[in-house]
């Protein structure tokens, strides 16, 4: 039988939510399951509490918890009802945990009374997660909260869903003319353009950028990597180039001469790159080691840099 302290609005839901509460001895989860017991139980919150258990509900879905987050949110927001920040954590977790049509709905009952930017944010990601427009969701959000990349980002993205690839292209190169140094943006672009077609010029932005920023390594980098990534070893190499006449020789110009012999077939230059590159011990250096070996036929060799990987933080890469 129920305790007759549960809020008669908690008894309905009660069921599925102790359904849903971790049976592991997991810390978090213990603590996490106590504190949506006592909610439940509960006629009235104080406010220590509910800022308490938004800490849980934080902690949990930093830990990649979201599966134990959500009965606390849930029952955290039947005391807090209209509450925007026990909204969107709820709608997060329900996110997280894919069932998305229940997070669209939280979003968009709290985003009526709270025009938060997380909010229209959660709503707009959600509801271009189910394949539904949400371009100009994002674009409210950023009237909210302008300049924010990511929602500037998203936004370009649910354009180009929407068919509308002008728009996306237009938006992203103009942000990044005015941030040249903005990573993200010129991934998001590069892959439009690839996907639209567009091999020869899909990294002009990268480009540009590079012009306007000649010292920023990092972009050097992005820009490497892009071309890398569609294997255009032509352009990589005179992209590597750009760099050792920037930079001269550090560690990632040799870590990519390295991997550019190795992933193009030049067996010549990848046996030097090897030799000049005998002294790096990171991740690229040693994968692109690996698949030269293991192309040679020298598994044992392999196996031996396998095994020494395999105790760094990295060892996923080598299993």
């Amino acid at each position: 039988m129920l305790p007759l302290s549960v809020p008669a609005r908690v008894r309905a839901d009660l069921p599925e939510l102790v359904e849903k509460m971790p049976t592991q001895a997991d810390p978090i989860e213990s603590v996490l399951s106590q504190a949506t017991t006592r909610l439940l139980r509960a006629e009235a919150v104080p406010a220590s509490d509910r800022t308490r258990a938004i800490e849980l509900i934080r902690d949990a879905l930093s830990a990649g918890k979201s599966y134990a987050a959500l009965p606390l949110a849930t029952a955290l927001a039947r005391h807090f009802q209209g509450d925007p920040q026990v909204a969107l954590l709820r709608g997060i977790a329900l996110r997280l945990e894919q069932r998305l049509d229940d997070a669209e709905q939280v979003f968009a009952e709290a985003s009526i009374s709270a025009p938060d930017p997380a909010l229209l944010q959660g709503l707009a990601q959600t509801r271009y997660e189910l394949g539904h427009p949400a371009a100009q969701l994002f674009a409210e959000a950023l009237q909210v909260q302008p300049g924010n990349p990511d929602l500037l980002r998203n936004r370009a993205s649910a354009l180009a869903e929407e068919g509308d690839f002008a728009g996306a292209e237009g938006l992203l190169a103009a942000e990044l003319a005015r941030v040249p140094g903005w990573l993200a943006g010129h991934a998001t672009l590069a892959a439009l353009r690839w996907t639209r077609g567009d091999p020869a010029s899909f990294d002009a932005s990268y480009a540009a950028a590079t012009r306007a920023q000649v010292n920023n390594k990092e972009l050097w980098l992005a820009w490497f990597g892009a071309a890398a990534q569609v294997k255009d070893w032509v352009k990589v190499a005179a992209i590597l180039d750009g760099i050792e006449a920037q930079f001269g020789e550090i560690p990632p110009l040799l870590a990519g001469r390295l991997f550019l012999a190795v992933e193009s077939g030049d067996d010549a230059a990848a046996e030097a790159m090897l030799q000049r590159t005998a002294h790096l011990r990171g991740d690229a250096t040693s994968l692109s080691r690996v698949r030269y070996l293991l192309r040679r036929g020298l598994f044992r060799e392999a196996e031996q840099i396998c095994a020494e990987r395999a105790a760094t933080a990295s060892a996923a890469l080598f299993l």
